[in-house]
């Protein structure tokens, strides 16, 4: 913790025990204190920088004691909350947050989105698309482009989860179907390399069975992995979703290339290579039958393949080893000599 922090804190801590002590004598006029709302904000931002979330917490509790109806306050609290795992009480800021200001700000209804399930989230998403549209309509007159691209990022990715409610909590509600293909298409139109939009699209078209729709889907959203190879390592969840969806085009047609190709790949990320070298051996054996001009593709199998060692040969080299090291005894004993 920086030396400033730890100063911070005891002066915070001097303060709160100073007015707890006058708490109860009503005469005693309470010290206004010396540090204003925007200066707790920013020391709560300084340790949140720091990862300091329970030191942000009471920067953050002190300022709404200042400012009960502080915005900015409510909208830094809410966050830091859910980090500490204080998931009712942040529930309980965002909606303070909903009264206080119920057409301005999307990240509230987002994050209410994400706590919430069913028709409830389904709600909050919508709402907070329809001001994020807002926002990007008066920052198209005058905003930079990169602002109006963040605007579009985030409707294409709300309108995303509003596809995978229709998925999972809504599947059986009436046109979940065509409601998640909808929102799946939005977020494309919002969004063009959004690749978990082609990916939740693929899926919504498996399971009305447009298996060759799904396909073309699908490839598309691989073609847009393939240039974000390393930032996919660290997502367990994308890598599982997609591993659903790609064993599904499996069962449908097994001569695809891309979807053998995806597969390895997958499991060479999750450490399996067994599987790994199987599934690109695969891959690399439909390539040359078809022959496949996918350079990337290609390319990348024949890297993955030379970093995955063939177990079947090192299985060889160890049973070699084993021999060399214990050679078989030959009986040098004449035939028949049985003294």
């Amino acid at each position: 913790m920086g030396l400033r922090v730890i100063v911070m804190q005891y002066v915070f801590d001097t303060q709160l025990a100073y007015e707890q002590h006058t708490e109860g004598h009503k005469e005693q006029v309470k010290p206004t204190s010396k540090y204003s709302v925007e200066d707790l904000l920013e020391r709560a931002t300084q340790c949140l920088e720091q990862f300091q979330f329970e030191l942000a917490c009471k920067f953050c509790e002190r300022a709404l004691e200042s400012q009960p109806q502080s915005l900015q306050a409510l909208e830094t609290y809410a966050p830091i909350l859910l980090e500490l795992g204080d998931v009712e009480k942040a529930h309980d800021c965002f909606q303070q947050l909903i009264k206080l200001s119920p057409d301005t700000g999307h990240e509230k209804y987002m994050y209410l989105g994400q706590m919430c399930g069913g028709a409830d989230a389904v709600g909050y998403f919508k709402k907070g698309i329809d001001i994020l549209k807002v926002e990007l309509q008066q920052s198209s007159s005058g905003a930079s482009s990169v602002n109006q691209l963040n605007h579009s990022r985030e409707i294409s990715r709300a309108y995303c989860s509003l596809a995978e409610i229709y998925l999972t909590d809504c599947c059986f509600d009436d046109n979940a179907a065509e409601l998640c293909e909808s929102y799946c298409r939005s977020a494309i139109e919002y969004d063009t390399k959004n690749a978990e939009a082609y990916q939740l699209l693929a899926s919504c078209l498996l399971s009305q069975d447009q298996t060759d729709n799904a396909k073309e889907y699908m490839q598309k959203s691989i073609a847009l992995w393939l240039p974000a190879c390393k930032d996919i390592e660290n997502d367990n969840e994308d890598i599982e979703q997609a591993g659903e969806i790609l064993d599904r085009l499996l069962q449908e047609d097994d001569e695809v290339v891309q979807v053998w190709y995806l597969l390895g790949w997958l499991h060479y990320l999750e450490n399996d290579t067994v599987a790994a070298r199987q599934h690109l051996e695969m891959a690399q054996k439909l390539s040359e039958k078809f022959q496949c001009d996918d350079s990337k593709v290609n390319e990348h199998i024949q890297e993955l393949l030379q970093e995955i060692p063939d177990h079947d040969v090192v299985a060889d080299r160890d049973l070699e080893s084993e021999d060399d090291e214990h050679p078989m005894e030959m009986d040098d004993s004449p035939v028949g000599d049985t003294a």
